[in-house]
C-alpha cells in the first residue's frame, strides 16, 4: 500500500467515460444552449476543435493528466455471461 501511496497519478477517468468524447447530439446541445461555440463542419471536425477548447481537458493538460475513455459497454455485466461464468 505504501508504494502505491508514492506513486504519481496521471491518468483521470471521465464518469460515464464521456469526457473527451461527446456523441454529435451532445455536441449539438453544447452548441444550441450556448455552453460552447464551434466552427461549422463534420462531426469529427467539431469533436476536435472541443477537445482543443473543453476546460476540462485543459485542466487535465495543465496538470499533466491524461484521461482514459472508456464508453464501450462490452457487456460483461450482462445476466447471460454472469450465468456463464458462475456455473464454471
Amino acid at each position: 500500500m505504501q508504494e502505491y501511496a508514492k506513486q504519481k497519478h496521471l491518468l483521470f477517468r471521465f464518469p460515464f467515460g464521456r469526457g473527451a468524447m461527446p456523441s454529435q447530439t451532445e455536441l449539438e446541445e453544447m452548441m444550441r444552449s450556448g455552453e460552447i461555440k464551434l466552427q461549422d463542419g463534420s462531426y469529427a471536425e467539431q469533436l476536435k476543435e472541443y477537445r482543443k477548447i473543453s476546460p476540462a481537458l485543459q485542466t487535465l493538460a495543465g496538470n499533466n493528466h491524461s484521461h482514459l475513455g472508456w464508453n464501450h459497454d462490452s457487456k460483461d455485466s450482462s445476466f447471460g455471461v454472469k450465468m456463464s461464468a458462475s456455473s464454471v
